[in-house]
C-alpha cells in the first residue's frame, strides 16, 4: 500500500507498507519512507480547500508480479507538491526466497526489526565502527534524536543555543523549532538577527501570516505591533481593515436592494460593489441573469459581504473608527446598548429637554411602553376607556386589544360605534374573518348572531354553507367525471362548478388544457372540493336546507343504522316485506345480514352446497368456507380437478402478470418472486393514506397466503418515487388500507405486515404527487394460494388438462411453447396423432396437405391395399388384378380395360355366350350369335337334317320335302299355303336383314 503520512516533526512524504497473507488481521509492516517531504503545504485553492491526495496509485509490476509499484505526493517545498515514483519487493536480494523468510531462517539479519533484511537497509556506518547505522541505532550504541536513522554524532554538532543539546535533537524533542526550515533554531535566527521579530512573541515574523490587508507594505501583524495601525477592538486585525465600506455599485454591478436578500431586486446584482463583485466572481449569473436565492446564499456565505454573519465593523460617523471602538473609548456615547452611537441614532428630542429620546427612554427618564424609542409623554394622551392608563400602553401591554390597528383599544371602537360588534363578543366586526359564504351581504357571524343564519351544529358556519352544493358546471368548467380523480382520457373540467372553478383558479390548465393528477391533487386540498378529505362539509341529501347531521340529531329525521344520514335517503328496499326497511331490520337485529351487503339474510338465495344447514353466503361470511373467487359460493361446492381442496381457477396463476389498471381486474401474485411493469398507462383506481398519492396513477395485484404469516413488499430499484399500500378491499382505498409507505429504500417504497390465510390482500403500486414509471415489486412472504399455472387459459389447471405426450405439459401448451406440432389445428400435438405409415407426419396433415385418399375414409392411400402395385388401392382400381395406373376405362362401365372383355361395350355379354353385345346378333339369346333361320330367341333346330329349320320347313319330317304333298308328319293342307307363306315372308325378310350368305355361313 503506498500513501503520504506526516506528524508534528515530519513535513508530508511519501510512504509505502504491506503485509503477508499469514500476518494478524488487520496489521501491517511498520511504514518504509519513499520520500521525506521539505517544506509546509497550505495551498487554498478557489473553493478554500487545502486538497491533497490525487496523486495516489499502487500497482503490480506487469512483467513481474513479485514487484510493486507506487506513485504518491509529497510536500516539495513550501506550498509546492511533487509526486515521487518508487517500486519495492518482498524480495529486496533477489535470492529468489522472501524477506521474511531469509530473516526467519538467519540467512538474513534484521537488527531493527522492520521486516527488511539489512543488506537491503542503506549501508552506511558514518562512525566507521564496522556495524551499520542502523544496527548501532537498534543496539542502543548510538543515539538517533530525531529518528531518521543516522547517528546522532554523525550529524552536525551544532548547539546554536548553547543548552548542550545538538541542534537537531532539539527540534526532535520539540524544545526547539525551526519554523523556515532553514536549518537553524528559530530563537538563534532571531538572537544573530538573521529572522526579524516585530511582535516580538519568538516566532521569525516570515513564519507568522503574511496578511497586509491595508496594502501598506507591512504585515498586519507588525503594523499592530508597531503602532502604525491601531487595532481598538484587539481582533489582530488593523481597524482600518476591520470597516465595511461597501461602495455604489458599478459596471456588472449596476442593480439595486440588499445582496443578502433576493427579494426586491430590479435587475442584475446588488446594492453593494464590494460584496456585488465577490460573489460574480464565482457565480456571473448573478450579474447576467438575476439575483436569485443561490446568489443571496452565496453573498451570506462570502467574507465580502456584511450579511449579519461577517466580522466587519462600521463607522457610522465617518471618523475612521469602527463603531464599537468609538463606543468602548467613551469618544461616542451608546446611551441605548444599540451597539451605534448615539449621534448616528435619529436626533429626535421630542419633549425638548436637550437630551435624545433613545437616550431619554434608555436612563428611564421617559416612559416607552410601547417600546417605539419615543417617550410616552410625546405620544397622545388618550384613555378611552378611563382606566388612569394611555390608550397607546393599554394596548402595549396587552390589557386592551386594537385589532384593527388604529391605536385605539377595541372596546372603545365597539363603544363609540365606530366599529360594529354584530355578535356582541367585543370585538369590532371588521377583526372578524370576513367571510361571507351565503353572499347575502352580512358577515357569517352577524349572521349568525343575529339569527338570519342557523348553525344547527356549532361549527361557526352557517348551515346553509355547510351544506355542499355542487352545482352544475358551464363556462370553462364545462367538464364531466369525479373532480377529485384524474380524468380518462385528458378532458378538462370536471363535474362540480364550486369544485372546477376554486381549482381553475390556481391552475388554468385543468380547465384549458386536461383534468390531470396535479388537478385531482388541488382538489384533493381544497376547502371547495369534497373528496372526502376532512372539509367540515355537510350533506342535505332530503333538500331541507338542514345539514342531514341535524336533521339527525333534533329527530327530525331517523338513523336507524347510525351512519349519520336520515333514513329516508337510504335505499327504501323492504325485501321480506315487514314494513321496515332493510337497513333497519339489519339495524336493529330483526334481520340478519351475513355478509354485511344491506340485504337480509332471508332475502338472499337459500342455497346450502354443502348441506350443512347454513346459507352458502354466510359460511362464506363467517369464514367456515372460502370463497376465493368472491362468488358468494363456498369453495367445496365448485371444481376441484386434482382433489388438492383448492378451487381450481384460484390455483392458476400467469407467469409473470404485468399490473392491472383496475382493482377488479388484479392479477394474482406469488411469494419468492419479482413481477415488473409501469404505472405510466394507468389512471387512478384508488387511494392510500401516504405519499400524496390518492390521485396518482396506480396498477393493482391480488395476493392470496395459503397460510397465516408475514408479507413483505419492496419497490426497491425501481424508476421513479413509488408511493405502496396494501388493501383488504376493492378498490382499495384509507378505508380498507392495511399498510402504506411513501419512501424506505430512497424514494422508493416497502411495506412489512402481518397477513391471514386465505384472506385477499390487493397491492396497490402508485407514485408520489402524481409521479409514475416502471417499477420491480418483489413479493416474500406465505406461499400463495395461486400457485397452479394455466398456460392455456381455459380456467382449468394444467395438471387436469389432457397430456397425450405425458410430458407434464398439457397439450395445448406444447403446441403454443412450440415443443410439440400442431399440424391440423386441433390442439393434440402430431405425435398423439395416428400416423399409419410411421412419416412422423399425421394422417389428417398429409391428407390436407394433398395425400391421395381415394375412398375418404381419412387414411391415406399408401396405407391401404394395392395388390397389382399400380399406385391405385384395390378398393379403388376398376381393375385391381392388372396393372392399370392410367385407370383407362374406354366404356365407362366401371371395369378398367385392363381386365374388360369388351373394353368398348358398356353392356359386355348380357346373355353370357362368351361373346361381346357389340359382336352379335343376338345379346340376349345365349345360344345365339346370329339370328339364324328362325331368328334370335328361336332355335334353328333341322329335325330332318334338310338344311331347313324346322321353323320354316313345311316337311319337318322329309328332307328336301317342303311341297311333297305325302309327307310324313306334313302341316294339315288347310294351312299348308299360309305356312309356306310364313316361311317365304322370314326367309325373306331375313335375307333382307342379314343376307343369306351370313345365315349360311354358320354351317
Amino acid at each position: 500500500m503506498g500513501f503520504s503520512g506526516s506528524s508534528a516533526e515530519q513535513y508530508v512524504g511519501a510512504y509505502y507498507t504491506g503485509r503477508h497473507a499469514s500476518d494478524p488481521t488487520g496489521e501491517m509492516a511498520p511504514p518504509v519512507l519513499l520520500r521525506a517531504g521539505a517544506g509546509p503545504q497550505n495551498n487554498i485553492d478557489s473553493l478554500g480547500r487545502n486538497r491533497w491526495g490525487d496523486y495516489s496509485y499502487t500497482t503490480l509490476d506487469p512483467v513481474g508480479e513479485e514487484r510493486i509499484w507506487t506513485i504518491q505526493e509529497y510536500a516539495h517545498s513550501d506550498n509546492t507538491w511533487g509526486t515521487w515514483i518508487a517500486s519495492f519487493d518482498f524480495d529486496c536480494n533477489e535470492n529468489g526466497v522472501d524477506d521474511d523468510q531469509d530473516i526467519a531462517s538467519g540467512n538474513s539479519g534484521d537488527c531493527d526489526a522492520n521486516r527488511i533484511p539489512d543488506e537491503c537497509d542503506p549501508q552506511a556506518d558514518c562512525n566507521a565502527n564496522g556495524a551499520q547505522d542502523i544496527c548501532d541505532i537498534a543496539a542502543g550504541n548510538s543515539a538517533d534524536c530525531n529518528a531518521n536513522r543516522i547517528p546522532d554524532p554523525c550529524e552536525s554538532p551544532d548547539d546554536c543555543n548553547a543548552n548542550g543539546v545538538q541542534d537537531i535533537c532539539d527540534l526532535a524533542a520539540g524544545t526547539a523549532r525551526d519554523c523556515n526550515l532553514n536549518g537553524t533554531l528559530d530563537e538563534c535566527d532571531l538572537g544573530a538577527g538573521a529572522s526579524s521579530d516585530c511582535n516580538s512573541n519568538a516566532v521569525p515574523d516570515e513564519c507568522e501570516r503574511r496578511e497586509d490587508c491595508n496594502y501598506n507594505g507591512v504585515a498586519d501583524l507588525c503594523d499592530l505591533a508597531q503602532g502604525t495601525s491601531p487595532d481598538c477592538n484587539a481582533n489582530g486585525r488593523p481597524d482600518e481593515c476591520d470597516l465595511y465600506v461597501c461602495g455604489p455599485p458599478s459596471g456588472i454591478c449596476g442593480g439595486i436592494g440588499d445582496c443578502c436578500d433576493p427579494a426586491g431586486h430590479g435587475g442584475l446584482g446588488c446594492g453593494c460593489s464590494r460584496c456585488c463583485q465577490a460573489v460574480c466572481a464565482l457565480d456571473s449569473y448573478c450579474c447576467a441573469v438575476a439575483w436569485d436565492d443561490l446568489c443571496a446564499l452565496e453573498a451570506q456565505q462570502s467574507g465580502e459581504c456584511d450579511c449579519g454573519q461577517s466580522s466587519y465593523s462600521h463607522d457610522c460617523n465617518a471618523n475612521d473608527v469602527p463603531d464599537e471602538c468609538d463606543i468602548a473609548s467613551g469618544a461616542s456615547a451608546d446611551c441605548n446598548g444599540n451597539g451605534t452611537p448615539d449621534e448616528c441614532d435619529p436626533d429626535f428630542d421630542c419633549n425638548s429637554n436637550g437630551t435624545q429620546d433613545i437616550c431619554d427612554v434608555a436612563a428611564g427618564t421617559s416612559a416607552d411602553c410601547n417600546g417605539n424609542e419615543v417617550p410616552d409623554e410625546c405620544e397622545a394622551q388618550e384613555d378611552c376607556n378611563a382606566n388612569g392608563i394611555q390608550d397607546i400602553c393599554d394596548i402595549a401591554a396587552g390589557s386592551s386589544i386594537d385589532c384593527n390597528g388604529n391605536i385605539i383599544p377595541d372596546e372603545c371602537d365597539v363603544a363609540s360605534g365606530t366599529s360594529q360588534d354584530c355578535n356582541g363578543n367585543h370585538r369590532p366586526d371588521e377583526c372578524e374573518p370576513q367571510i361571507d359564504c351565503n353572499a347575502n351581504g352580512v358577515l357569517d357571524s352577524c349572521d349568525l348572531a343575529g339569527g338570519t343564519s342557523n348553525d344547527c351544529n356549532g361549527n361557526g358556519t352557517p348551515d346553509e354553507c355547510d351544506i355542499y352544493d355542487c352545482g352544475v358546471p358551464f363556462g370553462t368548467c364545462s367538464g364531466d367525471g369525479d373532480c377529485c380523480r384524474a380524468a380518462v382520457g385528458g378532458r378538462p373540467g370536471c363535474g362540480c362548478r364550486r369544485c372546477c372553478q376554486a381549482v381553475c383558479t390556481l391552475a388554468p390548465d385543468c380547465c384549458n388544457f386536461m383534468w390531470d393528477g396535479l388537478c385531482a391533487w388541488l382538489a384533493g386540498i381544497l376547502a371547495d372540493c369534497d373528496c372526502g378529505s376532512p372539509q367540515g362539509w355537510s350533506h342535505d341529501c332530503n333538500d331541507n336546507s338542514i345539514p342531514d347531521e341535524c336533521d339527525v340529531a333534533d329527530g327530525t329525521s331517523a338513523d336507524c343504522n347510525g351512519n349519520v344520514r336520515p333514513d329516508e335517503c337510504e335505499p327504501a328496499d323492504d325485501c321480506n316485506s315487514d314494513g321496515v326497511q332493510d337497513i333497519c331490520d339489519i339495524a336493529s337485529g330483526a334481520a340478519g345480514d351475513c355478509n354485511g351487503n344491506g340485504v337480509p339474510d332471508s332475502c338472499e338465495a337459500n342455497l346450502d352446497c354443502n348441506s350443512n344447514g347454513q346459507q352458502d353466503i354466510c359460511d362464506v361470511a363467517s369464514g367456515d368456507s372460502f370463497d376465493c373467487n368472491l362468488n358468494e359460493v363456498p369453495d367445496e361446492c365448485e371444481n376441484d380437478c386434482n382433489g388438492n381442496h383448492v378451487l381450481d381457477e384460484c390455483e392458476i396463476g400467469v407467469a409473470d402478470p404485468q399490473g392491472r389498471n383496475h382493482c377488479e381486474d388484479a392479477e394474482p401474485v406469488c411469494s419468492g418472486r419479482t413481477y415488473s411493469g409501469t404505472t405510466r398507462l394507468g389512471d387512478s383506481d384508488g387511494g392510500a393514506s401516504c405519499g400524496a398519492s390518492t390521485n396518482s396513477p396506480d396498477v393493482w395485484y391480488l395476493y392470496i397466503p395459503a397460510a397465516t404469516g408475514v408479507l413483505n413488499l419492496e419497490l426497491c430499484g425501481s424508476s421513479y418515487d413509488t408511493v405502496l399500500s396494501l388493501h383488504t378491499g376493492c378498490p382499495g382505498n384509507e378505508g380498507n388500507e392495511v399498510a402504506c409507505n411513501d419512501d424506505h429504500c430512497g424514494y422508493h417504497s416497502s411495506i412489512s405486515v402481518a397477513v391471514s390465510a386465505g384472506r385477499r390482500y390487493w397491492i396497490r403500486i402508485s407514485g408520489f404527487y402524481g409521479a409514475s414509471g416502471g417499477y420491480l415489486l418483489a413479493v416474500n412472504g406465505p406461499a400463495c394460494l395461486t400457485t397452479r399455472l394455466d398456460c392455456d387459459q381455459n380456467g382449468v389447471p394444467d395438471e387436469c388438462d389432457p397430456d397425450c405426450n405425458e410430458n407434464q405439459t398439457p397439450d395445448p401448451c406444447d403446441i403454443l411453447a412450440g415443443t410439440s406440432w400442431d399440424c391440423d389445428f386441433d390442439d393434440l400435438p402430431d405425435e398423439c396423432e395416428t400416423d399409419c405409415n410411421q412419416n412422423a407426419w399425421p394422417d389428417d396433415c398429409e391428407l390436407a396437405s394433398g395425400a391421395r385418399d381415394c375412398n375418404g375414409n381419412r387414411v391415406p392411400d399408401d396405407c391401404e391395399t394395392d395388390a397389382d402395385e399400380d399406385v391405385v388401392i384395390d378398393v379403388c382400381d376398376n381393375c385391381p388384378s392388372a396393372v392399370n395406373p392410367q385407370q383407362l376405362d374406354g366404356d365407362g362401365d366401371g371395369e378398367g380395360d385392363a381386365c374388360d372383355l369388351c373394353p368398348r361395350d358398356f353392356a359386355n355379354d348380357r346373355d353370357g355366350d362368351g361373346s361381346c353385345d357389340s359382336d352379335e346378333e343376338c345379346p340376349d339369346d345365349p345360344r345365339k350369335v346370329v339370328a339364324g333361320q328362325c331368328g334370335c330367341g328361336i332355335p334353328d333346330d333341322d329335325s330332318d337334317d334338310d338344311s331347313v329349320a324346322d321353323c320354316v320347313d313345311m316337311c319337318v319330317n322329309a328332307d328336301d320335302r317342303l311341297f311333297a304333298p305325302g309327307c310324313v308328319g306334313a302341316i294339315p293342307a288347310a294351312s299348308q299355303w299360309g305356312l309356306i307363306v310364313l316361311a317365304l315372308t322370314l326367309a325373306t325378310a331375313a335375307k333382307l336383314r342379314y343376307g343369306l350368305p351370313r345365315a349360311h355361313s354358320a354351317q
